[in-house]
C-alpha cells in the first residue's frame, strides 16, 4: 500500500493473479493430466518451457544449450510407438512454442531449437518396449516386455509379472512364485482348503491367481478401474481367464477394499484375508489402523488367514 508506494487496486490484482494461477495449476495438474496424459510427462514438459524461456544473450548460446540437451535424449530413447501415446502433450508443446514466438519476438532458430526440445523429453523414455500406458487418479500404470515376461509397473514398483510364453504363463511369479514366502503361504492355505472362500484388497494384474484352485471363490476389490482394464486385458496378462477357466468363481468389485468389507453382512466370513494394496509411492494408512483390524477379524473365520504384501518403499 502507501508505504511502499504500490497502488492499492494493482496490489489486490496481484493476488488475485496469484491466486486464480494457484487455481488453474491445481487442476491442470491434479484432473486435467490424469484424464488426458498417459504419463507424468508434465513434468519435464515443464522444465523443458522453463529452459526455453531463458533470455537468449550471447548470441547462439541459448539455441546451443537445448540442442545440446535434446540430441543425446533422441539418441538415447526415441521410439516411435511412443507417438501415439504422447499426442496430447506434443500439442501443447508446439501450442507453447508458437505463442511463445508472438509473445517474446523469437527467432525461427530458437522456436525450432524450443520445439525440438519438447519434442525430446516428450517423446524420448528410454528403457525397455512399452507395451501399454495408461494414467489415472491413483497414479501411472505401465506394461512393459523385457525378458520373456510382461512386468506391470506402477509408482516405481514391478507390482507384477507374466510369462508370455503360453507354457509358463500360469507359473506364479513376483510376490507370489512359489519359492517366496507369500506365494508358500496362499499355495499352503488353498492346498488345505479346496473349497475356501478367499478375499484380497488390491487386485494388481490378479498374480495370486496361480494358488487358486477348482471351486474355490474368490472375492477382489481395486480401487482403480485402470488396474482392472490391465488385469482383463488377455494381451497382457490372462491370469483372470486362466483362473476362470480352471473352474474358479471370480469376482472383482470396483472400490476400496475396507469399506467393501464393511458393507457386507455381519455374517460374512472368509477363509483367508489378503491385504494387497500397498503402492511403491504411499502406504494406504487406512488399511493399517485398529480399527480395520476389528474389521478383518470380524470378517474371517475363527481359524481363517489374514496376510499383507507390504509393496512400497516407505513402510518396513
Amino acid at each position: 500500500g502507501p508505504a511502499t508506494g504500490a497502488d492499492p487496486h494493482e496490489v489486490t490484482r496481484y493476488n488475485l493473479a496469484v491466486a486464480a494461477g494457484g487455481l488453474g495449476g491445481g487442476l491442470l495438474g491434479g484432473v486435467a493430466a490424469p484424464l488426458v496424459l498417459q504419463s507424468t510427462v508434465e513434468y519435464p514438459l515443464l522444465l523443458a518451457a522453463a529452459l526455453c524461456l531463458a533470455p537468449a544473450g550471447g548470441g547462439g548460446r541459448a539455441r546451443l544449450f537445448a540442442g545440446a540437451l535434446t540430441l543425446p535424449i533422441l539418441f538415447a530413447g526415441f521410439r516411435a510407438e511412443a507417438l501415439a501415446h504422447t499426442w496430447p502433450a506434443l500439442l501443447v508443446g508446439a501450442a507453447f512454442c508458437v505463442l511463445a514466438r508472438r509473445s517474446f519476438d523469437w527467432s525461427r532458430a530458437r522456436s525450432a531449437a524450443s520445439l525440438a526440445l519438447v519434442i525430446g523429453v516428450v517423446v524420448c523414455r528410454p528403457g525397455p518396449s512399452e507395451l501399454h500406458a495408461a494414467r489415472s487418479l491413483h497414479g501411472v500404470h505401465r506394461v512393459v516386455s523385457m525378458d520373456g515376461f510382461n512386468h506391470h509397473l506402477s509408482s516405481g514398483v514391478v507390482h507384477g509379472r507374466q510369462a508370455r510364453e503360453a507354457g509358463l504363463s500360469g507359473v506364479p511369479r513376483s510376490y507370489f512364485a512359489a519359492e517366496a514366502p507369500l506365494g508358500q503361504v496362499v499355495a499352503s492355505w488353498s492346498a488345505s482348503h479346496p473349497r475356501g472362500q478367499a478375499a484380497v484388497v488390491g487386485l494388481g494384474i490378479g498374480g495370486v491367481l496361480p494358488h487358486a484352485a477348482p471351486g474355490q471363490r474368490w472375492r477382489f476389490w481395486e480401487l482403480d478401474p485402470v488396474v482392472i482394464s490391465i488385469a482383463r486385458d488377455p494381451q497382457l496378462f490372462t491370469y483372470l481367464r486362466d483362473a476362470r477357466a480352471r473352474g474358479v468363481t471370480l469376482e472383482v468389485l470396483l472400490g476400496d477394499g475396507r469399506l467393501g468389507l464393511a458393507r457386507e453382512p455381519e455374517t460374512s466370513r472368509h477363509d483367508m484375508l489378503v491385504l494387497d494394496a500397498f503402492s511403491g509411492s504411499a502406504a494406504p494408512i487406512h488399511l493399517l489402523t485398529e480399527e480395520a483390524f476389528d474389521l478383518y477379524a470380524a470378517r474371517i473365520e475363527r481359524e481363517g488367514l489374514l496376510v499383507f504384501n507390504i509393496s512400497t518403499r516407505y513402510l518396513d
